[in-house]
């Protein structure tokens, strides 16, 4: 409205409070030809030290933010708490195979769409974990697009894996 030309009494208005409302923070969710999950990022927590994540061969990003968890059911859910913070001993990988649709053709994921399990979610939401997926999911687009490759055929095509691995 302000900018459009077409309210001029709107010229110098500007928002000095908007309305914080808490709601839940995932949405709808895809799968992927893999599904990540927390036994991915901490294969064994109770282990003294914990052992190191799994560094997947088709691995595109890393993360390495808290498991920050809040109940899916939202906050009026009051049978469990509404957050949980686990701190990450390590940084861990994303592979390309949870960024691609399972049945769709040629569909790539990044961010809150990738496939992940609600635990990994609360690491992998954060902006720059999401834009180094959506890096890599337009990486992986263009090289599948310009090789004439299926996105879902990336498990025969390893130099693929590696080319867009390093870009």
């Amino acid at each position: 409205i302000k900018n459009s030309g077409n309210f001029p009494e709107a010229e110098n208005l500007a928002l000095d409070w908007i309305e914080w409302w808490p709601c839940k923070r995932e949405g709808r969710r895809f799968r992927g030809l893999y599904i990540m999950t927390q036994n991915d990022i901490l294969p064994d927590p109770k282990q003294k030290p914990p052992p190191a994540p799994m560094l997947f061969d088709d691995r595109v990003s890393y993360g390495g933010w808290n498991l920050d968890l809040h109940n899916p059911k939202g906050i009026f859910d009051t049978s469990r708490p509404a957050f949980a913070s686990h701190r990450l001993p390590y940084l861990y990988s994303t592979p390309l195979r949870s960024l691609i649709a399972q049945n769709a053709t040629n569909l790539m994921l990044a961010g809150r769409l990738a496939s992940f399990s609600h635990v990994v979610f609360g690491s992998q939401r954060v902006m720059k974990t999401a834009a180094a997926m959506g890096q890599a999911s337009g990486t992986g687009a263009a090289y599948f697009a310009l090789h004439g490759i299926p996105p879902a055929d990336v498990g025969g095509h390893p130099d693929g894996v590696w080319s867009i691995q390093q870009q």
